[in-house]
């Protein structure tokens, strides 16, 4: 038996040590320092925002691989993964002063896509000092184009865009009741934070005083209505506010009194006759209208675990013998399983946008200074998905059957 020899062990040993070290170091030369990631005011064009990543490409899909195997009507779209802008730095204006200042914690919360032109995200200061923000984003090429200083420090949980009158909606709730704030697409394009010095002028606002919070917006077509989603840790409620022929909120919705955050407290002699309305799952956090208005999609998310997202098929309950207009759901399945009927996502999912019946755009707040070493997770980009529109209406037309709702075919219903 050869007997190996001390000095070609200690060389052996040598060099498993040297294959260690080099590991290690390698992965802390690779391996993105998101705790000193963010940059300086010096290091960012003033009135504009950081679009530098925070991890790798690779790193990204990493993230998201674990949670798309199962979901058969929904791809993800890696040619469209847009960085989102400010995760590193922002400049905004300081309500106190009237000036430029620059701030590290901004928080992204709501996001919505204009047909070829741009896609809109929102943003909230972590340390709720300077105005609140939307970044514009070029929707075919993914490049941050400028920022929109809001006159604001809303938490702006929530943005949708109305196409038929070209309106763009945000939540920019103040802290003792609800509010939204209506921007036309026009005044957005004609802002430059770098010429005016200024927050913009926004177009309208409307205080809904008997709503403490809108959580997150979405436009309906089909029912010519803001849908407005609230959050609860417990039982979530969702309030459709209808638009006139303008495009915009009756006064009867928006001069009901008393805030009335359950669907069982809310008067039904008086706002309900302006107002539609459910209860829905906990912790909701964004949703979107789709399959030609008859599927709605929600999020739920809270802290540092798997977020949810599920696919219902909805319409509008209008009961004859009560003033009640009330939206009802029906889960419906998007992956291979049937019982399946919830898709799991990285956490701190924040707003989903849909668009043109054939893209859905995720948007997280994981990357912002507050979570970002919360979660092996990071997802710094917007999460560009595909998925079978016609597919999911056709489950929805299904599933509405028993209810005694008939839905033309997809095709009809588009050749309209």
């Amino acid at each position: 038996m050869k007997i190996v020899s001390k000095k070609k062990i200690g060389i052996f040993l040598v060099l498993i040590g040297f294959v260690i070290f080099g590991f290690f170091f390698w992965q802390k030369i690779t391996k993105p320092d998101l705790k000193n990631a963010n940059l300086s005011a010096q290091q960012i064009p003033k009135w504009t925002a950081s679009t530098q990543a925070l991890v790798s490409k690779n790193a990204f899909k990493k993230a998201l691989s674990p949670y798309f195997p199962a979901v058969k009507t929904m791809q993800i779209t890696d040619e469209n993964s847009p960085i989102v802008p400010g995760l590193l730095g922002t400049w905004s204006i300081d309500p106190k002063t009237g000036k430029a200042a620059y701030a590290t914690k901004w928080t992204p919360q709501g996001i919505t896509a204009i047909s070829n032109q741009y896609i809109l995200v929102t943003a909230y200061d972590g340390n709720h000092h300077l105005d609140s923000l939307v970044y514009v984003i070029d929707f075919k090429t993914g490049k941050y184009l400028k920022t929109v200083i809001l006159p604001n420090q809303a938490h702006v949980g929530g943005i949708t865009y109305d196409e038929k009158r070209q309106n763009i909606w945000i939540s920019t709730d103040e802290k003792k009741a609800a509010e939204l704030t209506v921007l036309k697409l026009s005044t957005l394009k004609a802002y430059d934070a770098k010429k005016s010095k200024k927050a913009i002028r926004v177009d309208e606002t409307f205080k809904l005083p008997w709503l403490k919070a809108t959580s997150t917006i979405a436009y309906s077509e089909l029912d010519n209505a803001i849908i407005v989603p609230y959050f609860s840790t417990e039982t979530s409620s969702l309030y459709g506010l209808p638009l006139n022929d303008q495009g915009m909120i009756d006064d009867q919705t928006i001069l009901s009194t008393g805030q009335k955050n359950k669907l069982s407290d809310l008067d039904l002699q008086n706002l309900l006759k302006h107002v539609y309305c459910a209860e829905i799952p906990a912790k909701v956090q964004g949703f979107a209208s789709l399959g030609n208005g008859y599927v709605g999609t929600f999020n739920a998310s809270y802290g540092n675990v798997s977020s949810s997202v599920r696919f219902t098929a909805w319409y509008l309950d209008d009961q004859s013998n009560t003033s009640l207009k009330e939206f009802k759901f029906k889960n419906i399945s998007v992956s291979t399983s049937k019982k399946n009927q919830i898709i799991k996502m990285p956490p701190y999912l924040e707003q989903v946008a849909a668009h043109d019946d054939t893209s859905l755009y995720y948007l997280f707040e994981s990357g912002a200074t507050k979570y970002r070493l919360k979660t092996p997770e990071v997802i710094d980009r917007i999460v560009s998905v595909s998925y079978d529109d016609k597919g999911v209406y056709e489950q929805a037309k299904s599933a509405l059957k028993p209810e005694k709702i008939s839905l033309p075919s997809y095709d009809e219903f588009h050749s309209k």
